[in-house]
């Protein structure tokens, strides 16, 4: 029943998210009061030139050239390569494409997770608010653990909220 009462103030409060430029710290927000993580992301990747917007929950988690690391090595990440590749919305764990030995001989640990630190990370990606002439971008949000991984009932609850989310964004970017 808390998990229940958690996932409908989350839908709630998305549904009032007054625009896009408030969406993605609000949202960043609300999925940690949904599911317990060190830390959370709106993530927004520009396929065509690279570039990320990064907002965390909480804020100190984006240090100096955050951004521009986990685009340039963003594809290392298995979760977020299969979700580029197969658009794939669910709500998945890194854990379910890579183990964590895998994830400690990349550059994006290397360079952004080791940092932040993330070693389990739980994922969802959201439609992107692209408008005319805007480069396509994969967008997501995401939850990072350093010392467990996410169950099966936690993506689950993310999974819960996808569809709030996804309109939420749609809401805002059409304000």
């Amino acid at each position: 029943i808390p998990q229940l009462r958690r996932a409908l103030q989350v839908q709630q409060e998305l549904a009032e998210i007054p625009d896009l430029p408030a969406f993605p710290a609000a949202a960043a927000r609300l999925i940690r009061v949904l599911v317990e993580a060190d830390h959370s992301g709106y993530n927004a990747i520009d396929l065509t030139d690279g570039r990320a917007l990064v907002v965390t929950d909480p804020p100190d988690c984006v240090f100096d050239g955050g951004p521009e690391l986990l685009a340039r090595f963003g594809a290392q990440n298995r979760l977020l390569a299969h979700h580029v590749t197969t658009c794939d919305e669910r709500a998945l764990r890194l854990s379910d494409f890579m183990t964590r030995r895998q994830l400690h001989t990349t550059d994006l640990y290397d360079h952004v997770y080791r940092r932040i630190p993330l070693e389990y990370q739980l994922a969802v990606q959201l439609p992107s608010p692209a408008r005319r002439g805007r480069p396509a971008q994969l967008v997501g949000l995401s939850l990072g653990r350093e010392r467990r991984d996410f169950s099966a009932s936690e993506a689950r609850l993310l999974e819960a909220v996808r569809h709030a989310a996804a309109r939420a964004s749609r809401r805002s970017a059409d304000a």
